[in-house]
């Protein structure tokens, strides 16, 4: 049977292992938000980009009706 001290030098070891294993596992959940804070950010700069493409399809529509505007005007 190993002696008392051993299997105190050996529980701390232990421990501190588990300590290094926690705080990676904290790491990596950590970098895993950030994946998801940057995959929210693609995501609202999709959302900005087609409401740009609204935007910009309406615009080209009210030209085209202004054209057809201007070329019925009596001239």
């Amino acid at each position: 049977m190993p002696e008392l001290p051993g299997l105190a030098l050996s529980a701390l070891e232990a421990s501190e292992e588990a300590d290094e294993a926690a705080e990676a596992a904290l790491d990596a959940t950590l970098a895993a938000l950030d994946a998801v804070d940057a995959i929210v950010a693609v995501d609202a700069a999709l959302e900005a980009t087609l409401a740009a493409l609204d935007a910009t399809l309406a615009a080209l529509e009210a030209t085209e009706a202004a054209d057809e505007a201007a070329l019925e005007l009596p001239f």
